[in-house]
């Protein structure tokens, strides 16, 4: 599979292959894996018993560490590729079932329509399934917003409602006029990965054409380290580019996160530690 040029933005969403005009309510799709709520905490205590949970879970015999980085705040959208060609996209819905809105993200630059293939040497997988969360960058909101007051266009108080609207938009030309932008934020259903850790998995989604969070993506070995890594989050979130509410601390070990499933609906491996100052 060669690799592909970068492409520059081009306003018409028609210019990018396979995005026709949507038309009509969105249809369904059914998500390769259900995509469950992450328990929240609100405070250190709140992660040191996240940590006990998990230690009492592997039975304290398994090692394990941890990944933390931002909770972008925005439309969390899922997408899945076939053969390393983008097959479908859609919001998050109930979990289980969502709204197709493909055609909308194909108007995207940050979302490739087809895999790269990977310097490392490891083959695109057959099937892959990876989870986006679709913002507007701050500055970029605050301009479109003036913008559209001062043409009597709809408007939004936050960047996350913006682009929540934006991505199910049925005129396509208003979903590609709008700064979006997507990093991806989590993996469901993948296939013949080579990867035992969601770290290097997420090194891995990179090296296939997505953006990843990567300069705040970190690993930490306890859960000291998580909550300092929190704090200090917390503390540059006022100058990140994108909005955020929190930090997300996953189980960074992929065998411990199948086998820790989840509890009414919730996933047991993953936290999320909300900003006081938010």
């Amino acid at each position: 599979m060669k690799k592909k040029p970068p492409r520059t933005r081009i306003e018409s969403p028609s210019a990018r292959p396979g995005a026709p005009s949507s038309h009509g309510s969105l249809a369904p799709v059914r998500h390769r894996t259900p995509i469950l709520s992450t328990p929240k905490a609100f405070d250190d205590q709140g992660v040191i018993d996240f940590d006990r949970e998990v230690k009492k879970s592997t039975g304290e015999v398994s090692p394990f560490d941890y990944v933390v980085e931002p909770k972008i705040s925005g439309a969390i959208i899922v997408l899945l590729y076939e053969g390393g060609v983008l097959e479908s996209a859609s919001t998050v819905g109930d979990g289980y079932v969502g709204e197709d809105v493909t055609a909308n993200l194909k108007t995207i630059l940050a979302v490739p329509l087809d895999l790269t293939q990977p310097k490392s040497g490891h083959p695109v997988p057959p099937s892959l399934e990876v989870r986006g969360a679709v913002y507007m960058e701050k500055e970029l909101f605050d301009a479109w917003s003036r913008s559209s007051r001062e043409e009597n266009l709809r408007s939004f108080s936050n960047p996350r409602d913006a682009a929540m609207d934006s991505v199910r938009q049925v005129d396509l030309r208003v979903t590609a006029k709008r700064p979006l932008d997507m990093f991806i934020c989590g993996v469901g259903d993948v296939r013949d990965i080579p990867f035992d850790n969601y770290y290097d998995l997420m090194v891995f989604i990179q090296e296939l054409g997505f953006r990843v969070n990567r300069p705040f993506l970190k690993k930490c070995a306890h859960i000291e380290e998580v909550i300092r890594y929190c704090h200090r989050l917390e503390e540059m979130s006022p100058d990140f580019a994108f909005e955020t509410e929190g930090a997300v601390i996953r189980v960074n070990q992929l065998a411990l996160q199948r086998r820790f499933g989840g509890k009414q609906g919730g996933t047991d491996w993953a936290l999320t530690y909300m900003f006081q100052s938010i």
